[in-house]
């Protein structure tokens, strides 16, 4: 696993996650630890850039957290970088597009495999790696080495990502999108309680909603202003559930 290299191109730095440490960390620590050729597991043929790990194993990897390793993983899929099928006993990841900008060094990493490198082998390796540099992965942006720099800011990506969330409470959700009120909402409790409190909230939505007594919030405007009132229907309707089961669990200020 150790053994070889991959490829990272400078366009990387235009990626739309490149500023979210979490995702940048994430997706890169998959791109060093997916196959590079097709293996065997447990029966089963897991592909070039494909990896059957899980996310206890990525926040222990990673040194992150289980939910900023969930959070980042669902980030990644939003936007298309990965895609995700989760067992009871793993979690498949395969990168998009992997081969399209790793296609060169497989067979280099063959050949430190295989401890057979010559001087031409490399002579040939170097001078093709120059020339597909170009062609490297484009993160998903579609640009061509001659087009125009297109230039994506994290806090539209942010926006839109937690505006997909509301999916599961509001059927007419992409209206939302455009709308600079809902999308102000999102950035004022964004920078007041932080991504991964407030994907955890929203991600709470869909089992609360239809719930008597509960706030009916379906949109940004109406989170923002019922966030105190559901906060505490959560802890209310946490503290019942607990004094039947005799559990807890804390959701912070």
């Amino acid at each position: 696993m150790n053994k070889g290299f991959i490829i990272l191109h400078r366009k990387m730095l235009d990626w739309e996650w490149y500023d979210d440490k979490n995702t940048k960390i994430l997706f890169i620590h998959l791109l060093l630890t997916v196959n590079w050729k097709n293996n065997k597991w447990r029966g089963k043929t897991i592909k070039r850039g494909e990896i059957i790990t899980s996310r206890e194993k990525l926040a222990k990897e990673t040194l992150l957290s289980i939910q900023q390793i969930r959070s980042a993983l669902n980030k990644l899929k939003s936007t298309n970088e990965i895609t995700i099928k989760t067992t009871t006993q793993y979690t498949h990841i395969t990168i998009n597009n992997y081969s399209e900008y790793q296609e060169n060094n497989q067979q280099t990493n063959q050949q430190i495999t295989n401890k057979q490198p010559t001087n031409n082998q490399q002579i040939t390796t170097t001078k093709q790696s120059n020339k597909e540099t170009k062609k490297q992965y484009n993160i998903n942006i579609g640009q061509s080495e001659d087009s125009p720099r297109i230039e994506i800011s994290k806090p539209l990506n942010e926006i839109n990502y937690f505006i997909g969330l509301f999916e599961k409470v509001n059927p007419s959700y992409k209206r939302l999108y455009a709308n600079k009120t809902q999308r102000s909402a999102l950035e004022r409790m964004i920078k007041e309680h932080g991504e991964e409190r407030l994907q955890e909230i929203i991600e709470k939505l869909p089992d609360i909603v239809t719930k008597p007594y509960a706030p009916k919030i379906t949109t940004p405007v109406q989170l923002e202003r019922d966030f105190g009132k559901l906060i505490i229907y959560i802890k209310q309707n946490q503290t019942s559930n607990n004094l039947k089961r005799g559990g807890v669990y804390v959701i912070e200020e």
